[in-house]
């Protein structure tokens, strides 16, 4: 019997009226004032969107979906959906014209051309090269498994303890196939500074460029204790913060404010757009009383 996939997703349509809407919402809050006779225009008003489900036929074969579609991507002209099957790794391809499967390929857990046993970042390159990140491994794999170029580097030019801890200096990185390099921001705790720190694997050598104002993500978590009886219990309680990569560009923002920081791969030039709203806070305006273990 073959198995069908059911994937909800926007329509091109409604992706390109959210997209406008996104446009106009930033230009709105980051140009001109307005005129003290206009009146307030409200930019929901007019917002619609409509949701999708697409079948896939997975032919003779089937999807183990038992963790949804997990880590997974769109290749470069959005005509294929790549996403991973767990125990044992398979890399799935799916035709999005064609609504059907391409195929299946095994990848290996272990090994010289393992992947590791958890998927924490995954996107794929112009050329159909696959970056893959775990808790072991970060790495260029080609469609086929096989390790091209390892990124798993130590770094020079930084603290060479924050250097040699894999797991806190690539806790939240994103690769970029056109510069070649990392983009990651280490905890303050580990780092001893808010910063991006900017790693070419090619060199082996990290730049940081400051980013003090996401201090108000570390302002906003902490720990608070409950007790009963002889016992005591803590509770950790923190805001997001996030590195999105667009063409070009590098968005450094956090859950506690609207501004965010705008960094050029190019000319490795940051800015800060202070974002301004009109009916609440710029930021988070709480009060913590923080404890510590």
């Amino acid at each position: 019997m073959k198995q069908l996939l059911a994937i909800s997703l926007l329509t091109n349509k409604s992706m390109k009226k959210l997209f406008s809407f996104a446009l106009l919402a930033l230009f709105a809050s980051c140009g001109a004032k307005e005129s003290e006779n206009e009146e307030p225009v409200n930019l929901l008003e007019n917002l619609t969107f409509s949701v999708d489900t697409l079948v896939v036929d997975a032919g003779d074969d089937f999807f183990n979906l038992n963790f949804g579609l997990g880590t997974n991507g769109l290749n470069q002209d959005k005509s294929e959906l790549l996403f991973f099957e767990n125990s044992p790794p398979k890399l799935v391809r799916v035709d999005l014209d064609q609504m059907k499967l391409i195929d299946k390929t095994d990848f290996e857990a272990e090994g010289p051309n393992g992947i590791g046993p958890y998927l924490t970042g995954f996107s794929v390159g112009p050329e159909d090269q696959l970056y893959i990140q775990s808790f072991t491994t970060m790495a260029i794999f080609d469609l086929q498994g096989k390790l091209e170029k390892d990124l798993k580097v130590v770094p020079e030019g930084i603290d060479p303890d924050l250097a040699g801890d894999y797991i806190s200096l690539f806790g939240r990185p994103e690769y970029d196939f056109d510069t070649q390099k990392i983009y990651t921001q280490p905890s303050f705790e580990k780092a001893g500074e808010y910063g991006l720190f900017v790693i070419d694997p090619q060199t082996n050598s990290a730049e940081v460029y400051p980013i003090p104002k996401m201090k108000i993500v570390d302002d906003l978590s902490g720990t608070f204790e409950t007790k009963s009886g002889e016992y005591t219990t803590f509770f950790y309680f923190g805001t997001s913060r996030y590195t999105t990569s667009l063409p070009g560009k590098l968005i450094i923002s956090c859950s506690p404010m609207s501004g965010a920081y705008v960094f050029d791969k190019k000319t490795n030039q940051m800015e800060f757009k202070d974002i301004q709203h009109q009916t609440v806070p710029n930021e988070m305006q709480v009060d913590l009383v923080k404890s510590h273990r």
